[in-house]
């Protein structure tokens, strides 16, 4: 079913795709069906009527290339794999979309997983025998990454590649252990809107996750082999 979500974050499909699929489908969409608002999707419009194929692509399609990305550059510059494999990766990958975010706790549980797939499977160990903490001292798996980025690159550049993972880290939180101002200040840090549609928030949570991912990318395919 080819659909476009609308500035309002509300799902829009033609009436003539509807008619096309089986009685039991067309009733599904009929009690889910509201009365139109907001404009029709442009992408939606691009590509039924104008016939001009949207050039973007949604973050959900690009989070397991960009992970993937990731530990391929990784080995290559450095030959470390910085994600962890492991088996939930796949379960969890299904499960990331804008479409959770229909609330407040689908948009947090969205971060959850998106954190999962982040900073609770990156390689600590790995990414410690380029850049080890002082004695005494612990990092993180994003506190560790921001620093191996920090040898090579500014490190306010290298902090500000990581704020969106460690934005959407916290956001693990936010329902239970965050005061309002702290959450706001969070939101801020992956640039969330919080007056926008809940599933347009969904979708800059996947955007700033899988732009830091690239950008991380960016910064390690850019070594050249004497700084291994």
């Amino acid at each position: 079913m080819r659909f476009g979500v609308n500035s309002l974050g509300l799902i829009n499909v033609y009436a003539k795709d509807i008619g096309l699929l089986p009685d039991w489908q067309q009733k599904v969409w009929s009690g889910y069906n509201i009365s139109p608002e907001g404009k029709v999707s442009e992408e939606l419009l691009a590509s039924q009527i104008k016939a001009v194929p949207a050039k973007t692509r949604a973050p959900e399609s690009l989070l397991a290339e960009s992970l993937s990305r990731l530990n391929y550059v990784a080995k290559a510059k450095l030959r470390i794999a910085i994600v962890r494999e492991h088996d939930q990766i796949p379960n969890l990958i299904a499960r990331v979309h804008r479409f959770r975010a229909t609330d407040k706790g689908g948009l947090l549980a969205l971060a959850k997983d998106l954190a999962r797939l982040t900073a609770d499977s990156i390689d600590v160990s790995a990414l410690q025998k380029f850049v080890a903490p002082p004695k005494g001292t612990q990092w993180g798996s994003l506190k560790s990454l921001e620093n191996l980025l920090a040898t090579r690159i500014d490190p306010n550049r290298a902090r500000a590649t990581l704020t969106p993972l460690v934005g959407i880290y916290e956001l693990r939180h936010a329902d239970a252990h965050l005061a309002s101002r702290e959450v706001d200040e969070v939101f801020s840090l992956v640039q969330v809107d919080q007056n926008a549609p809940l599933v347009t928030q969904g979708y800059q949570l996947l955007t700033a996750c899988v732009s830091s991912l690239r950008n991380i990318c960016k910064v390690i395919e850019g070594w050249s082999d004497d700084q291994k």
